[in-house]
This record gives C-alpha cells, sequence and structure tokens, in this order.
C-alpha cells in the first residue's frame, strides 16, 4: 500500500510539473519628497488618516512621498491597500491624502514544459486577474495636537486583528516549544524492560540454585 502511494504521488508531481504559471508580483513605487523624524508613537496606528482625492483637508500638512501600489496575481489582492497605509507609517507619516483606485484586468501565462511530440510547439493558456492600483500621498502633520483628522477606523481595526493574531501565534509556539522540549514518558519501554530484568533474574537464580 504504501508503494503504490509514493506512486501516485510522484504520478501527479510529474503531471503539475508539466505547467508553469507566470508569478506577477505586487509593485510597489515611492517617491520619496522629503526625510521627516519619527514620533515616539510610531509604532501606534490610533492616529492614522486617510483621505480620498476630492476630500477637504481642514489641516496643514507637509508632503512625505508620492506612492502607487498595485497587485499581482498571487496572493490576497485586498491587502495591497492595507501594505500601502503600512508603508506610510513606516516613513513616519501620519496618514494618506488624495488617495484613488484604479481598477483594471490583467494577464499572467500558464505554459506546458513537457510534450511527447517534439514537433508540436508548446501550448500557453492565458488568464485574467483582477488590479487595483492605489495612488496617494504620505504626509505628516504640521499642527498635531490642533489638528482635527478623521481616523482610519479600518485600517485601526486591521492592525489590532493582525496583533492579536501575532500574540496568539507567539503563545501557541512557546507552548508548543515547552511540549516539545519536556521529556516524554515510554510506559510500554519501562514495562518491557522490567519484565526483560524480571526474566533475566529469575532465570540467573533458577540456575544458581541447580
Amino acid at each position: 500500500m504504501k508503494v503504490y502511494s509514493v506512486f501516485c504521488f510522484c504520478i501527479i508531481l510529474c503531471l503539475c510539473s508539466c505547467f508553469t504559471t507566470e508569478h506577477i508580483p505586487n509593485k510597489y513605487l515611492v517617491t520619496k519628497i522629503a526625510e521627516v523624524a519619527c514620533d515616539t508613537v510610531i509604532d501606534s496606528p490610533f492616529r492614522f488618516f486617510t483621505y480620498l482625492q476630492g476630500e477637504k483637508l481642514d489641516f496643514e500638512y507637509q508632503p512625505i512621498s508620492l506612492m502607487t501600489f498595485s497587485n499581482g496575481n498571487v496572493g490576497a489582492q485586498s491587502d495591497i491597500l492595507f501594505e500601502m497605509k503600512e508603508s506610510a507609517r513606516k516613513q513616519c507619516a501620519d496618514g494618506i491624502i488624495n488617495l484613488t483606485q484604479d481598477l483594471a484586468e490583467g494577464k499572467y501565462k500558464v505554459s506546458e514544459n513537457f510534450t511527447l511530440d517534439n514537433n508540436r510547439n508548446p501550448e500557453i493558456e492565458y488568464f485574467t486577474y483582477d488590479i487595483r492600483k492605489f495612488t496617494g500621498t504620505a504626509v505628516k502633520l504640521l499642527a498635531k495636537d490642533s489638528s482635527k483628522v478623521r481616523i482610519d477606523n479600518f485600517y485601526l481595526k486591521q492592525k489590532l486583528i493582525l496583533t492579536d493574531q501575532s500574540q496568539k501565534e507567539a503563545i501557541n509556539k512557546a507552548a508548543q516549544e515547552r511540549l516539545n522540549n519536556k521529556p516524554t514518558r515510554n510506559v510500554f519501554g519501562w514495562i518491557m524492560a522490567c519484565i526483560f530484568v524480571g526474566g533475566i533474574t529469575s532465570i540467573f537464580i533458577i540456575s544458581s540454585n541447580k
């Protein structure tokens, strides 16, 4: 049964390896405008804001960078905006303004690697995927204490969820490591060892009495 399973796995692996899927990565473009100092609360997303293009801005700000982020054909496409906000915050920005989104259709190809007929051209199929391209300007507030900005609650919720997941993963990893380092008790092995030692001892006693 084991040999049959290994054989089937090899067949499936060979079939899967006959095709190559084109990998189109995410695209990140950050054009720096100014370097700014980070605040002590840079690791906190509680003051981060996002304003769409055309929205009224009732605060003074300093532009930090122009940003363009778009997704590829691999991974969660909805995370590209979150990555853009994370990038802005790591540049010591307080938020993003003039945010726009463009939707387009991308294509990637799946090509055949192996054919039995050397005279036949390899087959190439094209598939489509949705491209979401975001552009915006990362900015820093000039009067942070007096500025009234609209906090990006969706981004804040995402950060809290990820932080909670990271903490749970760290706890589970630590518990697993403690479990792996804990010596296991082989009860069956101890019983068999005792029986073996007892048998040897009995044979020795019997032999001595003869």
